[in-house]
């Protein structure tokens, strides 16, 4: 059985520009002030916002750099590893995210994405778990559990899992 976890739900996390095109001019930029975190963050959006993901990554290693215990940095550093196909990285940034932010559900939530695409499904379903614990309306969690839980065999469970999507997101269907 080939299991389909949504992947591509989660996304950035951090001030964006009002449209990415509005920030044609900042990914070109150093930031305002090239000596805080928040800065290199943004600029690391701005860049993930028009797919330029290897640039992205410099622009949270700074802020990374100047903060290391920037839970934002280290979730968006790897969302970008993700969209490059580099899972074992962006595990690894997602972990420390968690680590610095126990409460971020969207980390927790990509973390178990991240490791569901290496098959490590027990794992990931204790992450989609902790991530529906954070917050209980995080539908895509919730569809993820399911799948996690229909991939263990544990059927039941998985259905009522994405019952729970359904009625946090009426317009898509659980499988």
């Amino acid at each position: 059985m080939v299991l389909k976890f949504l992947r591509n739900l989660f996304h950035p996390v951090g001030e964006k520009p009002r449209t990415w095109s509005d920030s044609s001019r900042q990914h070109e930029s150093t930031p305002a002030n090239p000596d805080l975190a928040d800065g290199w963050v943004n600029k690391g959006l701005t860049l993930a916002g028009v797919e330029r993901f290897e640039e992205a990554l410099e622009a949270y290693d700074r802020a990374l750099e100047i903060n290391p215990d920037s839970a934002l940095a280290s979730y968006n550093k790897g969302v970008s590893l993700s969209a490059l196909e580099r899972q074992e990285d962006a595990l690894a940034s997602y972990e420390r995210a968690v680590e610095l932010s126990p409460d971020l559900a969207i980390a927790w939530h990509a973390e178990g994405v991240a490791l569901a695409g290496m098959s490590r499904i027990v794992e990931a379903l204790a992450a989609f778990e902790t991530a529906v614990e954070i917050d209980p309306d995080y539908a895509e969690a919730w569809y993820n559990k399911g799948v996690a839980l229909d991939g263990l065999g544990r059927h039941d469970e998985a259905k009522l899992a994405h019952q729970r999507f359904q009625q946090i997101d009426t317009t898509r269907a659980a499988p």
